[in-house]
């Protein structure tokens, strides 16, 4: 291999070892900015609110989620979503089938996408052995 073409590579290999990687940007191009609670809660009420209306349900929840403010809404104190977090999560309960939709507004055990489960409680706290 000639010494410039051996240069080159070496030169190019540099270039793409010292670009940012996914975490240093945030995500997709994004700067990483913490999820602002009340903005956050504020439109998946909304957007829950829609698609309840839209998928004609008129269950307990779905009247709580359309007819209450929301008190003090906050993450956990040891959880901190990025901004990201909340546009994906949002996202994922407008692209919902009704029915999908339907588990996460059920009375009795409502699910939660991944997508908007941003800190899942740790289980090695519920572990009793």
């Amino acid at each position: 291999m000639k010494v410039g073409h051996r240069l080159g590579l070496s030169f190019m290999a540099i270039y793409v070892l010292m670009a940012p990687v996914a975490g240093d940007i945030g995500s997709c191009g994004q700067k990483a900015e913490e999820l602002d609670p009340v903005k956050f809660f504020e439109a998946k009420q909304f957007v829950e609110c829609n698609r309840c209306i839209d998928c004609g349900f008129t269950n307990e929840t779905c009247q709580t989620i359309c007819n209450v403010a929301l008190e003090d809404p906050s993450f956990h104190p040891d959880c901190f979503p990025l901004a990201h977090d909340g546009e994906v999560c949002l996202n994922a309960l407008e692209a919902a089938s009704c029915s999908e939709f339907e588990s996460f507004v059920d009375d009795l055990a409502p699910t939660i996408p991944t997508e908007c489960n941003f800190c899942p409680p740790d289980r090695r706290d519920e572990v009793s052995e």
